[in-house]
């Protein structure tokens, strides 16, 4: 009967099965290589954000650092007698361990009060703080100020 039937026919046949249904098992080298860039990717972006995660705790360590030397100095100070070499006007450095280097600025600001700028660097980190420190005996007047 198929010999008989018109060529249209046989072609309206043959597209009723189109696209061929493929009986193979397993993946094509197509699909292997799709779900390999796909790992790749992955892992790639999870390399990265690893690297970036061991940046930012690398940089808050020497901020850590950093901070508690500014804060090792600011205690000293306010320790210090209001007529301490250490609170004479003008400029002041020191170098602490793991290349700390701490500069701090002492200005008179009346007979009883001196106010003290303290700057603290660490490859390329710096902190800034400020205090005042007051010559009135029994009194906590000294004041810290943040400044990035």
């Amino acid at each position: 009967m198929e010999k008989n039937m018109p060529l249209a026919f046989s072609v309206i046949k043959k597209l009723k099965t189109f696209p061929p249904v493929l009986d193979n098992k397993g993946f094509s080298l197509v699909e292997a290589l799709v779900a390999l860039t796909i790992v790749l990717i992955v892992m790639l972006s999870y390399l990265l954000f690893c690297a970036n995660s061991r940046e930012l705790f690398k940089n808050s360590n020497r901020r850590l650092f950093l901070l508690q030397a500014v804060q090792n100095k600011i205690n000293q100070l306010q320790s210090e007698p209001f007529t301490s070499p250490e609170l004479i006007n003008g400029q002041h450095f020191s170098t602490e361990e793991q290349e700390i280097t701490l500069q701090w600025t002492v200005t008179q600001l009346s007979p009883l009060l001196k106010e003290i700028v303290i700057v603290g660097k660490y490859k390329q980190l710096q902190l800034k703080f400020s205090i005042k420190k007051s010559a009135l005996i029994g009194r906590k007047d000294e004041q810290r100020i943040y400044i990035a």
